[in-house]
């Protein structure tokens, strides 16, 4: 035990530890999106208004059941009511006999319109009315997905018809499948529309191949500075010397493991931190389902998509960390060990995307589910533990090795 520690110890230093922060800091600036949300764009902004809205004023807590659907138009006719009294505040429209919000947007493509207008246009539309716009605009939408294929108030025993018909619009599922059809099926039969923010998952369609890409990235900067140091030094056939110190090399696998997961583990707090920072948390309980936006149907809970994402991606890096554990291990230096190691890591860093978009993605999932990923990540485990007895194997039977 002493010595699992120890090791641990030495792979996770203080200075390797300070340029992993370092490292994470610049790698959310660049590549990871949902730092920013909702603040990145107006729609988002507008989604997270309308479940605040419904939460705060009118009680609804993870849904809207269908019976209150009208709920909907009460918070569209309010912001349209805002917009009007921007209207009537404006002496420039008032001068041009413009009363309501509505009027002034009917001149929007008209080319005649004055400079003046359209400026008045432009200030209420993109900078003093904007939440009030693309709130009405995200309720708009709602309501053409439900002209395009109602799923709410379906008559009893008619779900799996209608499930059949989205799956058939714009003709991007024609494979689907009789699972596929259930499960929408059962969602329409749960009548009612989930709170969650859409735009929150499109940021973590891209955000998580790139956690993951993180992930990675941060055992290889774990393990093989460690094991090329310790080859460096000398130690390696120092072990071999004895029967007992080949045997020790189980142990200081085992040790890059527990630091390898102790890093993941660290990571996914932080990016479950920057969730909370950006008011992302507040949805853990909600659905992953419902009929806004881009109609999302994940049949399980927010939280629960979280766990299961930051496990089979700590379970895919420590696993790939194997892969830089034999590398590491057999390079005679640094160089050798990166320039190996670098090309392994971005073609990881292009098939991991890949992976997840095509099994863990929450756009229009209904034709995927999660047996497959884990069954892809257990094949990783398996060939990363015929790694690990190859080594071990290979350590008890052969001599001093210089």
């Amino acid at each position: 035990m002493k010595l699992l520690v120890y090791e641990v110890k030495k792979i996770l230093n203080g200075k390797l530890l300070i340029l992993l922060c370092l490292f994470t800091v610049l790698f959310y600036n660049m590549f990871i999106g949902i730092w920013i949300h909702p603040e990145d764009s107006a729609d988002c902004r507008a989604q997270n208004d309308l479940a605040t809205v419904l939460r705060d004023e009118y009680g609804y807590e993870t849904h809207l059941p269908y019976e209150d659907y009208e709920v909907l138009e009460e918070v569209r006719q309010e912001q349209i009511r805002k917009l009007d009294e921007m209207v009537l505040k404006s002496s420039v429209l008032q001068e041009a006999g413009i009363a309501s919000y509505q009027q002034l947007k009917k001149m929007q493509n008209d080319d005649t319109i004055s400079d003046m207008l359209e400026e008045e246009l432009n200030r209420i539309s993109f900078s003093d009315g904007i939440r009030e716009v693309f709130l009405n605009q995200t309720i708009e939408g709602i309501y053409d997905d439900m002209k395009v294929c109602p799923v709410f108030g379906v008559e009893a025993g008619k779900e799996q018809e209608v499930a059949e018909k989205f799956l058939l619009i714009g003709g991007m599922y024609d494979d689907y499948t009789k699972e596929a059809i259930e499960r929408v099926a059962s969602v329409i039969k749960e009548n009612r529309l989930s709170l969650m923010p859409t735009s929150i998952l499109d940021h973590l369609l891209f955000d998580f191949p790139r956690f993951g890409v993180l992930l990675v990235i941060s055992c290889l900067l774990l393990i093989l500075p460690y094991q090329i140091r310790e080859r460096l030094a000398g130690v390696n056939p120092l072990m071999a010397t004895t029967h007992t110190g080949r045997n020790l090399w189980k142990r200081r696998y085992s040790s890059a493991v527990i630091a390898c997961a102790s890093v993941c583990a660290i990571q996914s707090i932080i990016f479950c931190m920057v969730l909370n920072r950006v008011e992302v948390l507040q949805y853990w309980n909600y659905a992953i389902s419902g009929n806004d936006g881009n109609m999302f149907w994940f049949d399980m809970s927010f939280g629960t998509y979280l766990i299961v994402n930051f496990v089979l991606y700590t379970i895919i890096a420590v696993s790939i960390m194997t892969v830089f554990y034999l590398i590491s291990r057999l390079s005679v230096n640094y160089i050798v060990g990166v320039a190996i190691s670098i090309p392994i890591t971005v073609v990881i860093g292009v098939l991991l995307p890949l992976f997840t978009r095509a099994f863990l993605s929450v756009e229009r999932s209904m034709v995927y589910d999660v047996v497959r990923p884990i069954g892809i990540v257990f094949v990783l485990f398996v060939v990363a533990m015929s790694i690990v007895f190859a080594l071990q194997k290979w350590d008890k039977r052969r001599d001093v090795h210089v």
